[in-house]
């Protein structure tokens, strides 16, 4: 397929599809909230003529996943591409501190701004974009691509997982997120939520000596959790490329009423990052650690629960999406392992990578951003490998 005629295709649909990204930002999509803009994504790939099957992966209206189906000519002999990308998006913490409205999707300085714009709604822009310039190309593609937009992906992974119960399984995978046009990304760590209470003995603020105070108690706690850590990290050593493979982020604390009194409880959300041990292994370090501090804290374990994974960074996918990459840019084309985490376990294929949607900055933070330009140029990698990939035998 011609890498010219690609990206004039691509060029000519950028304004839509940026005015369809700045649609999706402007749909809130939290946890329980993702019902408006699946409903968005779904007729935007009704209307590029494939047939859609969605799947829920939880009871409530918002828990559906979609995945649109391009049918290769030859499909049983040649290899499947899944393209993935998910549509929900993290909370907003502080919105008064953001330069724009959270949820603006407002077009400034090349860069398109608000909640989920990098993470991941311009990945869910992107793999549509690439099944929208495929099928104006006619290009003629032996196996099967399946486009994918899920949820959950930033708390139970539960999201791709349904899909894959559901049989939408393929030769390779590609997860449209949390990289550059320039990195590829085949390792990430492993993640846990824990949610952590702590009882209090409450008493008179005059009187504080007499009772126990749950905030003190944390922050013992989270002192000698964060010294583990880097014992952690100086024991196990590395993770793919990863220097320091164990974190843990603080992400609340909530406790008492007032100044007046001891509070009588206080609960504690954390997130921390792992490797080289399994999911069960990290929460048992955590319990025994607070129960060496106190009797008072009990440690449970929240909806994020993901191990680490990996695959080969030379394997056959990675490679061929490297060499066209490298076709196209006189930069090197870095394979590299990552802190953060995504649904790539669940595939049950070594043939599996982040790639896309490009740069940007400040996603889960404050005036979270997408720089535009990149998007037509990670859009034409992934057309071009889609058609290399869909047009080989299976061995």
């Amino acid at each position: 397929m011609d890498s010219t005629a690609v990206s004039e295709v691509l060029e000519q649909l950028r304004p839509e599809y940026e005015r369809f990204l700045s649609d999706l930002i402007q749909s809130e999509s939290t946890r329980g909230n993702e019902a408006a803009i699946q409903g968005i994504i779904r007729r935007k790939m009704e209307s590029l003529g494939l047939p859609v099957v969605s799947v829920q992966s939880r009871a409530d209206a918002g828990g559906v996943n979609h995945c649109a189906t391009r049918k290769g000519t030859e499909s049983s002999a040649y290899q499947s591409l899944i393209l993935n990308a998910h549509c929900d998006a993290t909370p907003v913490d502080s919105p008064a501190k953001w330069e724009f409205p959270p949820y603006c999707g407002t077009i400034a300085g090349g860069r398109i701004l608000g909640r989920g714009s990098l993470d991941d709604k311009a990945g869910i822009t992107v793999i549509l974009m690439v099944a929208d310039a495929l099928q104006r190309l006619n290009a003629e593609i032996k196996g099967d691509i399946l486009v994918q937009s899920v949820v959950e992906d930033e708390t139970t992974g539960n999201g791709s997982k349904a899909l894959v119960d559901e049989g939408f399984v393929a030769d390779g995978v590609i997860i449209c997120d949390g990289t550059w046009p320039e990195r590829i990304i085949h390792a990430h760590l492993g993640q846990i939520f824990l949610d952590v209470k702590i009882e209090g003995t409450p008493v008179a603020a005059c009187v504080e000596s007499r009772g126990v105070n749950p905030i003190l108690v944390g922050m013992e706690f989270i002192a000698r959790l964060r010294e583990a850590v880097q014992i952690w990290n100086s024991q196990f050593g590395p993770y793919a490329s990863v220097e320091k493979p164990f974190f843990a982020n603080i992400g609340s604390f909530h406790s008492g009423a007032w100044h007046g009194s001891v509070p009588a409880q206080a609960s504690v959300e954390i997130q921390v990052g792992f490797a080289h041990l399994d999911i069960g292994e990290v929460f048992s370090r955590v319990a025994e650690l607070a129960r060496s501090v106190s009797d008072r804290i009990v440690v449970g374990k929240g909806l994020l629960q993901i191990p680490p994974s990996q695959v080969q960074p030379n394997g056959p996918l990675i490679s061929m999406l490297r060499a066209t990459i490298e076709r196209h840019t006189s930069n090197a084309v870095q394979v590299v392992g990552v802190t953060g985490h995504c649904d790539m376990q669940h595939f049950g294929t070594a043939n599996a990578c982040l790639y896309g949607p490009g740069g940007g900055g400040n996603p889960h933070g404050v005036n979270e951003f997408y720089m535009l330009e990149h998007m037509p140029t990670v859009a034409r990698n992934i057309a071009l490998l889609a058609f290399e990939w869909c047009n080989q035998r299976r061995t």
